[in-house]
């Protein structure tokens, strides 16, 4: 299983995925169904499986693994908010904000009782919450939850660490929605300083390219921002593949950009394959399926930048 975490980490997740049923398999043989460590196990191919975009079975067994720690450990117990927060990052990449809110909600009660307020775990609980506030237009409260996150981690690491890298991006993130583009252009640039170190050619850095990517285009740089996003989807078709949420996401700012510069062929192969993937893997009412919906319909209309 530690073998398998850190292939998933690495990115071959094919082969990730193979050394996960191969543990799972040992421990059920040798231990049975119900056993903590085949419960590890379970946990660990749910993770690589969420990692593939394969959201159904991934929650088939967070559900299990949830069942399992919660009839042996009681409500109170730290695994059982390790559980339950995987189980809520699985709602929130569904879209089903509300059910990860009430989740990350207990699993921050939990963390804060066992831990304290100075612990990784709950700043990145804190930051899990910041994140389903702001996808439901909670942005005050997002925006204070993503600062709470970052101190919490600043404190705990210094500045020069990947966890400080992708707090300042989610706050960017968060100044973003609230339209105060020139503090989330600042954040943005801090947030790369830091991880184009500590995690050149990985999905974090991708996120981050992705957000300063959009944000160039929408101050009407995009000719400084189609670069940016061509970055970030090449990181992230290396880390997922091509047919993968993450990657859609990306080719769907790329193709937006490509828009505002008048090349509209290239933009609509871009959006095509994008849409068509998010309506897959999400369905018509996400966010992201919808937001590239409206992205081909515009694309007629747009008026190219000059320059």
């Amino acid at each position: 299983s530690h073998l398998a975490m850190m292939r998933k980490d690495q990115g071959g997740l094919t082969e990730a995925e193979a050394l996960a049923r191969e543990a799972l398999r040992i421990r059920r043989a040798v231990l049975g169904e119900e056993h903590f460590e085949t419960m590890e196990s379970k946990n660990n191919l749910a993770v690589v499986l969420r990692k593939e975009d394969r959201l159904d079975d991934a929650e088939t067994l967070y559900r299990e693994v949830l069942a399992f720690d919660r009839a042996r450990l009681g409500e109170e117990h730290p695994r059982l908010a390790t559980s339950m927060n995987n189980l809520a990052g699985v709602m929130r990449e569904r879209g089903s904000y509300a059910a990860a809110e009430a989740l990350y909600r207990r699993v921050q009660a939990i963390d804060l009782e066992a831990f304290g307020p100075e612990h990784r775990f709950v700043a990145g609980t804190t930051h899990n919450l910041a994140v389903v506030r702001r996808e439901q237009g909670g942005l005050g409260e997002a925006e204070r939850l993503e600062r709470e996150a970052l101190a919490v981690y600043r404190s705990l690491y210094g500045d020069e660490h990947p966890d400080v890298g992708n707090q300042y991006a989610a706050l960017a993130e968060v100044l973003y929605a609230k339209g105060d583009l020139g503090a989330a252009a600042a954040l943005y640039a801090q947030a790369l300083a830091v991880l184009r170190v500590t995690s050149a050619g990985q999905p974090d850095l991708a996120t981050a390219l992705l957000g300063q990517g959009r944000l160039l285009d929408v101050q009407g740089a995009s000719h400084a921002a189609e670069p940016v996003l061509r970055e970030s989807l090449r990181l992230r078709e290396a880390a997922f593949g091509a047919d993968h949420t993450d990657t859609a996401e990306a080719r769907v700012a790329l193709g937006i950009c490509l828009g505002h510069l008048g090349q509209t062929e290239a933009a609509r192969t871009l959006l095509d394959a994008g849409y068509a993937t998010l309506r897959a893997r999400r369905g018509d009412a996400h966010r992201l399926t919808q937001e590239a919906r409206a992205a081909l319909a515009d694309l007629d209309t747009v008026r190219p930048v000059s320059g």
